[in-house]
């Protein structure tokens, strides 16, 4: 009856730790994880103030651009576009032009060229690319001014916004 008693004892503790004991040599596990998307630009500061010189005899206009700035940006996202607008002080003045440059970024992106940013109504498309990031690329702002518009208030400014966003 001992013997019984013991072999029943025996035969359930391996029912119990059978699955320990005969364990595999491999174990897996689920590992979660997440990227967030990432769409970031910033500037440099504020261009110095454009201030045009006299126009030499017999011109129509004058321009002068700044290229003090810069901006940089990262996006892991495909198809994106980098636009900029007045997005305070309205319009431009008559007979007034601002423009605006954004150097190329490089990698998978292209800039553009020169775009007018006048009409604070509308956006530009400055440049356009995939997922990558650029650091310290120059801004140049051109001002320009027809002689036939006179003369400009010495406290005017416009505030441009770039954004990053899709195509």
């Amino acid at each position: 009856m001992k013997k019984l008693l013991f072999l029943a004892m025996v035969g359930g503790l391996i029912l119990v730790f059978g699955g320990v004991a005969f364990a595999g040599n491999t174990a897996t596990q689920t590992v979660q994880f997440q990227a967030p998307q990432v769409n970031e630009i910033a500037v440099s500061g504020n261009p110095a103030k454009i201030i045009l010189d006299a126009p030499a005899a017999g011109d129509d206009f004058v321009e002068k651009t700044d290229a003090s700035t810069t901006y940089s940006f990262s996006t892991n996202q495909a198809s994106r576009k980098i636009t900029g607008q007045i997005t305070t002080g309205g319009d431009m003045p008559t007979a007034t032009n601002l423009n605006i440059t954004l150097a190329a970024p490089g990698g998978t992106w292209t800039s553009a060229g020169k775009k007018d940013l006048s009409v604070a109504a509308t956006a530009q498309d400055l440049a356009t690319g995939n997922a990558g990031s650029s650091k310290t690329k120059t801004i140049t702002y051109g001002f320009l001014a027809s002689i036939a518009g006179g003369a400009v208030a010495v406290d005017s400014s416009r505030v441009v916004t770039l954004t990053l966003t899709a195509q």
